[in-house]
C-alpha cells in the first residue's frame, strides 16, 4: 500500500468511526432522548457500518463473506430508518414510548 492509499484508508476509516461515535451520542445523550434522535442514531449507525464494510473490502479483498453480509444488512436498514426518522420529525413525539 503506497502513501496515497494509506491516507485514503485513514480518512475513510476516520469518517466511519466519527459516524459511529455520533450515532452513540444520539443513543446515549440524556437531553436528546427523543424519537427523531433515536432514528437518526440508527440511520447514522447503518450508514457508518456500510462505509466501514466498503473501506475494509476495498483495501483487503480477502475478507470473509460474513463481512460482506454485514454491509448488505446495513444497506437494507437504511431505508426504514430514514422513513421513520422523517415521519417522527413531521409528526413529533416528545418522548420515546416505553
Amino acid at each position: 500500500m503506497n502513501i496515497g492509499q494509506q491516507i485514503l484508508f485513514f480518512i475513510s476509516a476516520l469518517g466511519a468511526f466519527n459516524g459511529i461515535l455520533l450515532s452513540f451520542y444520539f443513543f446515549l445523550s440524556k437531553k436528546r432522548r427523543t424519537l427523531p434522535a433515536f432514528f437518526l442514531g440508527c440511520l447514522l449507525l447503518a450508514i457508518s457500518m456500510r462505509v466501514v464494510k466498503s473501506v475494509f473490502v476495498s483495501f483487503n479483498p480477502d475478507l470473509p463473506k460474513v463481512c460482506l453480509q454485514v454491509g448488505l444488512s446495513a444497506c437494507f436498514l437504511i431505508g426504514p430508518f430514514l422513513y421513520y426518522f422523517i415521519r417522527s420529525v413531521i409528526k413529533p413525539v416528545n418522548k420515546i414510548p416505553r
